[in-house]
């Protein structure tokens, strides 16, 4: 993210910032999520919405249906931005 998107990153709160990236993956385990582009998808949603959005029981029910082909959640949560 830092390479492809730094304006996401926090100049300040680090270990917060960290602790919602493990949130992020904790959630991509539970929803059997483990292409890295969609993992990676799931944490700039998580910045770019923040906490709530990430969690909500529509974004929860997409991520656990995995409608979309590996690798290109990115397009599916667009739809939700």
């Amino acid at each position: 993210m830092s390479d492809q998107l730094p304006e996401l990153l926090p100049k300040d709160g680090r270990v917060l910032f960290y602790g919602s990236m493990v949130e992020v993956v904790e959630l991509a385990r539970r929803c059997r999520i483990d292409a890295y582009p969609d993992i990676y998808a799931l944490a700039v949603f998580r910045r770019v919405t923040g906490r709530e959005a990430l969690l909500e029981a529509s974004t929860v029910a997409m991520l656990n249906a995995r409608d979309w082909p590996q690798g290109q959640l990115a397009s599916k949560l667009m739809e939700k931005v």
